[in-house]
């Protein structure tokens, strides 16, 4: 909004037209004159003053100005940080750019999991580290009573955990034993069920629930195998749950489905690089996607800027999930045979 100097500030002075003044050159004069014009005086005060640019929280009647993802004053919970290079640990520090207050759990697989996770955490803050096994069911309840009673209640959760033995991961699918079969789908899947169980009665209405998923839920990818069926019923999962979670206590839910990304679980799946190569050659934006980019996605989804999103998965893959074919050089380029 401009403000004005008032008028009555600046002064006046009789001033002919320029075309009408004398020439210095002969010295005449026109013959006839007009009425001669006002020509406003330049003010004592500079140009800068004339003119001023109000913030909208100085006009009346204006709200302040908010940034349209605000989690400030939110809880989340954050579980699957392993390293620098988990999408969780991505998903974390977007989180909290966006004001959000975490609480972190990782994998007690031994001694230095704790100091190695607290370690890379440390700037972001945590209320909280706590050990979680979500195969033990007492696990999971202390954690969520260890959440009661530090912050009574709960806004966000966020499901990155994935698991398959590597055995499964590679080769026929028919081989997949029932002991790998379980344990993947126990990790993968059951846990995220779980977890919306066991957080029901601390989310605060307007909570929101993010999972993480892959393209291998309904297409073939080789060598994914189990952790495609694990991740189909992850998918199936988010929209059951939203159905539930949504009318009892105003939780929505979705996940994120991303591109091929190299992390300590994809390094278990044989061939993630040429998964990735293959993404670089043939996604619409011949490049994979990083942990920022998909931990943005996620916090987008979690904010109030995705209040009327739930129950769906969102792909930040480069665009790779579209595409029916790779892509095929052009005629013009000579590598296409005549048909």
């Amino acid at each position: 909004m401009a403000f004005l100097v008032p008028w009555k500030s600046i002064g006046f002075e009789v001033r002919a037209p320029r075309a009408l003044r004398t020439a210095p050159s002969t010295g005449w004069t026109r013959r006839w004159v007009p009425s001669p014009r006002l020509v406003p005086t330049r003010p004592a005060v500079s140009w800068r003053s004339l003119v001023s640019t109000a913030s909208p929280d100085q006009v009346v009647g204006a709200e302040p100005t908010v940034p349209l993802i605000d989690l400030r004053g939110k809880r989340a919970l954050i579980t699957g940080i392993a390293n620098q290079r988990s999408i969780a640990y991505g998903v974390a520090q977007q989180l909290r750019r966006a004001g959000a207050e975490l609480g972190i759990t990782y994998l007690p697989v031994n001694e230095r999991a704790e100091s190695k996770v607290s370690k890379l955490v440390e700037p972001l803050g945590a209320s909280f580290l706590h050990a979680c096994d979500v195969q033990s069911r007492s696990d999971l309840e202390g954690l969520f009573e260890t959440i009661k009673q530090k912050w009574g209640g709960l806004d966000i959760l966020v499901h990155c955990l994935a698991f398959a033995n590597r055995e499964d991961l590679e080769g026929d699918f028919s081989r997949t034993s029932r002991n790998g079969f379980n344990v993947a789908l126990n990790v993968s899947t059951y846990s995220f069920i779980e977890m919306c169980g066991l957080a029901k009665p601390l989310f605060r209405n307007g909570g929101s629930v993010v999972t993480l998923s892959y393209l291998g839920a309904e297409r073939v990818v080789p060598n994914y195998n189990v952790m495609g069926v694990a991740k189909a019923g992850l998918e199936c999962a988010v929209r059951y749950l939203a159905a539930e979670l949504g009318p009892d206590c105003g939780v929505r839910v979705n996940g994120v489905s991303a591109g091929p990304i190299r992390t300590l679980a994809s390094s278990a799946i044989s061939g993630i690089t040429t998964m990735i190569r293959n993404v670089e050659q043939n996604a619409p934006l011949r490049r994979t996607v990083t942990q920022e980019e998909v931990g943005k996605a996620a916090t987008f989804l979690l904010s109030d800027a995705a209040s009327g999103i739930t129950g769906q998965i969102l792909y930040v893959d480069s665009g790779y999930a579209i595409m029916g074919s790779p892509s095929f050089a052009s005629p013009r380029d000579g590598n296409v045979a005549n048909s």
